[in-house]
């Protein structure tokens, strides 16, 4: 029988990857849970014909999935959301588009259109009202990462990390083309979404992926002009001076998690009683 695999995540500090999960899973049940409630008081003030219901996310976890864990990773289960559209005036209901959509910067702009409200030429988004009608088959072919990676505050505190997805490429790179470790989640990566779904295996380094690298640089640095982006811009003097860290900064976190949090692996975790028994809402979203 083998060991569990345990690691130190922020306030979680060293747990299984079976409690991990298990809190993880029972943060969704509560979401669905208090948004089956929402659902359920529109229906009952007759508001659910003329409310638009957008559930998503600002990103995922890795969950253990090619080796790694929490968020700010390229890979699709990191930076995949869940994006559920609900307006029974203006869409018809069960569709799936396989469609980029960067819901991020793209709901603003929907919303603005489904109110025929006018869109600001400042903003960055594309409304995606136009796919969930029908009318088109995609409103954009890329989808752009961005991302300050923090190494601690001794040397060279940040990796300014940009990247893209396409519909069959996802690729990741620093300030200057082929810095960084091949082996490493800062890149250089590049994978092909066809033949590899699950993003296992690094084409770089590779001399055949010359053109398509290529490609794919000009579209980050197109984005990045139009953006106003810089590599030279960085999240500032961060964590700031005082953060409470180390063992003060769990102590910490666990007193705000006992009077936080009704999940019971996180409750147990915190010293507080299990609620696990207790009597679980009618609703199930």
């Amino acid at each position: 029988m083998q060991p569990e695999i345990t690691h130190g995540l922020g306030p979680y500090g060293k747990q299984t990857g079976r409690e991990y999960l298990a809190a993880y899973y029972r943060q969704i049940v509560n979401i669905d849970d208090n948004i089956g409630r929402m659902l359920l008081t529109l229906q009952q003030r007759g508001l659910t014909d003329d409310t638009i219901v957008i559930f998503t996310s600002d990103h995922g976890d890795m969950m253990g999935q090619n080796g790694l864990w929490a968020k700010e990773k390229i890979h699709y289960s990191s930076a995949g959301v869940p994006l559920i559209v609900r307006w029974p005036a203006g869409i018809e209901a069960g569709q799936r588009i396989n469609a980029l959509v960067d819901s991020s910067v793209d709901t603003l702009p929907t919303i603005l259109q489904a109110c025929s409200l006018p869109i600001d030429p400042g903003i960055q988004g594309i409304s995606y009202l136009p796919l969930a009608r029908k009318q088109v088959e995609h409103t954009r072919d890329s989808v752009f990462y961005e991302v300050i990676g923090w190494r601690g505050r001794e040397i060279e505190p940040y990796i300014p990390l940009r990247g893209v997805r396409t519909k069959q490429h996802v690729y990741l790179r620093q300030q200057l083309e082929g810095q960084g470790d091949y082996d490493h989640i800062t890149g250089p990566l590049l994978y092909d979404r066809i033949q590899d779904p699950y993003e296992l295996t690094n084409m770089l380094p590779n001399d055949s992926c010359t053109n398509i690298c290529r490609e794919l640089n000009k579209r980050i640095e197109r984005h990045m002009h139009e953006t106003q982006d810089d590599w030279s811009i960085h999240a500032g003097d961060w964590p700031a001076p005082g953060y409470v860290t180390g063992w003060e900064g769990l102590e910490e976190a666990k007193r705000l998690i006992k009077t936080a949090v009704p999940d019971p692996v996180l409750a147990r975790w915190a010293g507080r009683v299990d609620r696990s028994a207790d009597k679980p809402s009618v609703l199930n979203g």
